[in-house]
């Protein structure tokens, strides 16, 4: 069999090649999106901030592809130019190239996809030049798909972006306003379009109308001109879509309602809605209400009740009606009051004239009778009651009796049983009920006094005809109506008598006894008493036998009787007269083990075991597989054995038995066929399983084709695993195969130097030879290298550096257009770029002439003692207009170079002026230098020094005295923490420094000393002041002026400290030299 499947040519020309040459770095990609006009688009590489431009180039005309050059690791911007109007995402891209894991070492694609265009428009209210903002726009394509939403801005206007060509629909949507036409057609091309006004013909009218308390009045009717409108819930009414000019809204009423002011004034005179301050206000109107479900209404007493306030008392026609006159809003309770009926309290909620009062009617009337307890001609133990219930069964109400037999309640309208219910104690003493023991009424309008009950008690008796004659029987009759309420009496030569049963529900059965097994035809009777009952019939069938099963089956008891037997334990009513019942099963997936294989009349129990069980199953196939085996495996037997089967059509159906737990493996086999799947494994549980057992049979199949024209070794793969070569006529063939392969599978050609495309029939190839472009590029006579050619395809492209000799070459090119460009900063080429068409196996050369327009300088920056500097950016500033600036980055060599300097152009290069670098720079010598600049690059090498800051402060102090070099103590000492606390006794007029500590702008420093020459009774005095370690270094002086302080002796054992003063100045002028010279270094 040759398996059709589908062609996937694989093209080894520019998809395989898109690295970028290791000798330059760059970003490219695609501007994608449509057909656009590429000329009028450049993308720029700038740096990091965005002022100074590195590179700028067009994409390919015939596929978008870009590529600019990056010569310094760092960060930039890659920043797109287009057309006013015209729109791309992103805008520009960051990157930070460091030459390992950025997008650009990765030649990862940096793509720009055009959006579309801009198209504006404005609301405008009708009469005005501007419109209201926040109105909401939807533009929809010709199929009316939505496609964006904006809201208008300021003055009515908006816009939407990212438009592509195409035939649009604008359409204004908002429920505040009305259009004179909210949709606008628009054609979109390649240019921004302002459309035309989207007209407002009017706006809306709003007011209010209330109670006298503020409170909000619903569905009042008002009128302006020829408009009418209603009050909602809110009590707010609105005139839509209302034209400019003055009108008048007037309510419509009737003379029932009171409201002020008459009429109000509306004016329209700007672009947007107008909402009334005054509301119109509602003094009070009149209600009416009517009476139903009373046969005279007119002597029903009403009163209208409300807080606070005095009851009114209504009157009410023949015919029901009545009126509440002059009400206001508000909560009020209506009480109707009339005998032998029964009202609820009705909350009148009145909102307004609109209000309309619920019918009011009774919801239960009186019924009353009498129980004839008297004629009884004994007094009752317990209470006597009567009770009500509805045709379901529920109950509605139950009343006490009294002692003269009377009783009362009040029911809602329907049909109702009224029953008399004895106290139990009375019926133990065997005291009857009353009849009728339902008494059925219909409760209507009105109420009933008729319902009466005379005293009843009745007897109930039967026959039982029983097999086991010796066998005690007891007969139980259970009242449903009354919980543990329950006669007995035993049976005596077959009958049984109950008397002073009180009429009701009952329920008789025989009382189970303790290895009673009998069975009966109906074990027991529901009976509805009301009078004596002398036919109950209690008939033995035969004996109860417990079946237990292990699956659910049909068994026969003898050669009439089958029973359907359940999972488990299952009682069965065997009948037997003193023989003996054969049990067999029926035809099953089982073989079953009984136990007893028959029943006797003192069997009590039987079990039914399944043994094995059969299994079943079958192989599908399209056509009888003559060859086809069948193998069953055992691992438990260590044994394999072939299974029978039988062709039925086109399959081959099988079946075997096995016992529980056991475990086989099936395995088919044929020699041209496949299964799916190859074997199956079994665990059998204790059930059967039928056609579980399933193969599919496929055919074995091969996937065949040829190469055209015919071309010998193409490897043809369907995957890494199942492949073949063409021969000398172009013939292949993989297989054999399964045939589930899918139509869709790919199928992939490849040989060097070739590309592939699907032929007439699936699994043929079309055989192209691939093409070639070859470059030289020179300076003048000169080759250059250097350079980068990009070749952009169709779909892909390449970028390649030329070689020493200035020549590259693409290989392997499939026929079509190729846009070739060179690429080097600092040169202009001729010509810019080329776009050629090639067709199958050409090979197209190409001579690029290079001039250079600008060039470069060189640096290098270095620290105080000498080492590299690297990672500092510095600028070449040009010193007119038309010069402009360039950058670097000192690499890890410290060498920088400066590109693309204009010829006739001065430049001032020095560090690049930035936050980054001012947070860490400190001093950088010299701070700039001058170049002028002429056709070449600057001979000479500039050369830096940078001194870094340091992430700590330095203070020093001294502290002045009019007593030189006099004695001190100075105390350095942290303002938020305590772990910071440094004393030392030091001399007046020289330097004290501390050691250093973290530079931090927050954290704060205190410096302080005084004076110790108390003790030569000196004036005296401290001072203190406070620092922040916001810099590097800081100098920070103290004076100790002069204060009186009380004369104190003068001890002889200070005599010595004088004596080594002269040694301490010689010691100060020593330090003070040293102090001097660091500092002058550090600056």
């Amino acid at each position: 069999m040759v398996l059709p499947v589908s062609v996937f040519v694989v093209f080894l020309g520019l998809c395989t090649q898109n690295v970028v040459s290791e000798s330059v770095l760059g970003c490219g990609g695609f501007i994608k999106g449509g057909p656009l006009d590429l000329s009028r688009v450049e993308v720029e590489l700038r740096s990091k901030e965005g002022n100074i431009l590195k590179y700028k180039t067009d994409p390919a005309p015939n596929n978008g592809y870009y590529f600019l050059p990056v010569y310094e690791k760092g960060e930039y911007v890659l920043k797109i130019k287009l057309p006013p109007s015209w729109e791309t995402e992103p805008s520009e891209i960051s990157v930070s190239i460091d030459g390992v894991n950025d997008p650009c070492t990765k030649n990862k694609d940096l793509d720009f996809i055009f959006k579309g265009f801009a198209i504006s428009g404005s609301i405008r209210s009708k009469g005005s030049d501007f419109g209201p903002l926040g109105v909401s726009l939807e533009l929809s394509d010709s199929k009316r798909k939505s496609l964006s939403n904006v809201t208008s801005g300021e003055n009515g206007i908006f816009s939407f972006k990212g438009v592509v060509p195409g035939e649009y629909t604008v359409k204004a949507s908002d429920d505040r306003y009305s259009f004179e036409s909210d949709t606008i057609k628009v054609s979109v091309q390649e240019e921004a379009k302002f459309l035309n006004d989207i007209i407002i013909s009017g706006y809306d009218i709003k007011g209010r109308v209330v109670m006298e308390d503020n409170e909000p009045l619903e569905g009042f009717e008002l009128k302006m001109g020829d408009l009418q409108s209603q009050t909602d819930a809110k009590g707010d009414f609105l005139f839509k879509n209302v034209p400019f000019g003055s009108y008048q809204i007037e309510p419509l009423i009737s003379k029932s309602i009171k409201i002020t002011p008459s009429k109000l004034k509306a004016d329209i005179l700007s672009h947007g809605h107008l909402t009334l301050e005054t509301p119109f206000i509602v003094r009070g109107f009149d209600v009416k209400g009517k009476i139903a479900g009373v046969k005279s209404p007119e002597s029903l007493s009403l009163k209208l009740l409300k807080a606070n306030e005095e009851d009114v008392i209504l009157k009410t026609s023949d015919r029901g009606e009545f009126v509440l006159n002059s009400v206001k809003k508000g909560t009020y309770s209506l009480r109707p009051v009339l005998d032998g009926y029964d009202f609820e309290d009705i909350v009148l909620q009145i909102s307004g004239p609109s209000y309309e009062l619920p019918v009011v009617q009774p919801t239960r009337f009186r019924v009353s009778g009498r129980v004839e307890r008297d004629r009884l001609g004994f007094n009752l133990a317990g209470d006597l009651k009567v009770n009500f219930a509805n045709t379901e069964g529920k109950v509605m109400g139950k009343v006490l009796v009294s002692d003269e037999g009377s009783f009362s309640i009040y029911l809602p309208p329907g049909q109702v049983k009224a029953s008399v219910e004895v106290a139990l104690e009375d019926r133990r003493k065997g005291i009857g009920g009353f009849a009728p023991v339902n008494h059925a009424i219909n409760v209507k309008d009105e109420p009933i006094s008729n319902v009466e009950f005379t005293p009843i008690k009745v007897s109930v008796a039967g026959t039982v005809q029983s097999i086991s004659k010796n066998l005690k029987t007891r007969i139980l009759l259970t009242s449903t109506d009354m919980e543990d309420f329950v006669f007995s009496t035993d049976v005596k030569n077959g009958k049984f008598m109950i008397d002073n049963v009180l009429p009701g529900t009952y329920t008789a059965s025989i009382a189970k006894e303790e290895g009673d097994i009998r069975c009966w035809e109906t074990p027991s009777h529901k009976l509805s008493i009301s009078e004596d009952f002398n036919d109950i019939k209690f008939i033995q069938k035969g004996f109860n036998v417990e079946i237990v099963t292990t699956n659910n089956l049909k068994v026969y008891l003898g050669k009439k009787k089958n029973i359907e037997l359940k999972k488990g334990s299952n009682t069965v009513c065997v009948e037997i007269e003193n023989q003996n019942l054969e049990i067999s099963t029926e035809e099953s997936c089982h073989r079953f083990d009984v136990t007893p294989k028959s029943i006797q009349s003192d069997t009590k129990r039987v079990t039914i075991e399944a043994k094995s069980h059969k299994i079943s199953g079958y192989i599908r196939s399209k056509a009888l597989i003559s060859d086809l085996e069948i193998q069953l495996s055992s691992r438990a037997k260590n044994s394999a054995s072939k299974i029978p089967f039988e062709n039925k059509g086109s399959n081959s159906h099988f079946e075997f038995f096995a016992e529980s737990k056991e475990e086989f493996t099936v395995t088919p086999k044929a020699k041209e066929h496949l299964f799916e799947p190859e074997r199956l494994h079994l665990s059998v549980e204790n059930d059967c399983m039928l056609d579980s057992v399933i193969f599919e049979a496929r055919e074995g199949v091969f996937v065949r084709g040829k190469i055209s024209p015919p071309l010998e070794g193409v490897k043809v793969s369907l995957s890494d695993e199942l492949y073949g070569f063409s021969d000398k006529s172009g013939v292949y063939q993989i297989g054999p195969l399964a045939d589930d392969i899918k139509k869709g599978q790919s199928i992939i050609a490849y040989k060097d130097g070739y590309a592939f495309t699907s032929g007439d029939k699936h699994g043929d190839f079309n055989a192209k030879k691939l093409a070639s472009i070859e470059v030289f590029v020179s300076d003048g006579d000169v080759p250059l290298s250097s350079v980068l050619v990009s070749i952009s395809g169709r779909e892909n492209y390449r970028n390649r550096s030329v070689t020493k000799e200035g020549r590259v070459s693409f290989l392997m090119l499939e026929p079509g257009e190729y846009f070739v460009k060179p690429i080097l900063s600092e040169y202009e080429f001729e010509p810019k770029n080329h776009l050629f068409k090639i067709e199958e196996g050409d090979t197209q050369r190409m001579h690029i002439k290079a001039l250079r327009v600008a060039f470069s300088c060189y640096g290098k920056i270095s620290s105080l003692i000498g080492d590299p500097e690297s990672g500092i950016v510095v600028v070449a500033s040009g010193e007119s207009n038309n010069c402009d600036n360039s950058e670097a980055i000192s690499n890890s060599q410290g060498d920088f170079r400066i590109r693309g300097l204009i010829p006739g152009c001065r430049y001032k290069v020095g560090l690049m002026q930035s936050y980054e670098q001012d947070s860490k720079i400190e001093t950088f010598i010299p701070k700039s230098a001058s170049i002028s600049v002429e056709a070449k690059d600057i001979p000479q090498v500039l050369r830096f020094t940078v001194v870094l800051k340091f992430p700590w402060t330095e203070f020093s102090l001294i502290v002045k005295d009019d007593q030189k070099f006099s004695p001190i103590r100075v105390k350095f000492s942290s303002v938020e923490k305590d772990d910071i606390s440094i004393v030392k006794k030091e001399f007046s007029d020289h330097i004290i420094l501390f050691p250093s500590v973290p530079l931090d702008p927050d954290t704060s420093y205190y410096l302080s000393a005084e004076s110790l020459n108390e003790k030569f009774n000196v004036n005296q005095k401290a001072a203190s002041i406070k620092v922040q370690a916001n810099t590097t270094f800081q100098a920070v002086t103290l004076t100790l002026e002069k204060v009186e302080s009380k004369p104190k002796a003068f001890k002889s054992n200070h005599f010595w400290l004088l004596s080594l003063l002269p040694l301490g100045g010689i010691a100060v002028f020593h330090r003070q030299l040293f102090e001097s010279f660091y500092f002058s270094r550090m600056r």
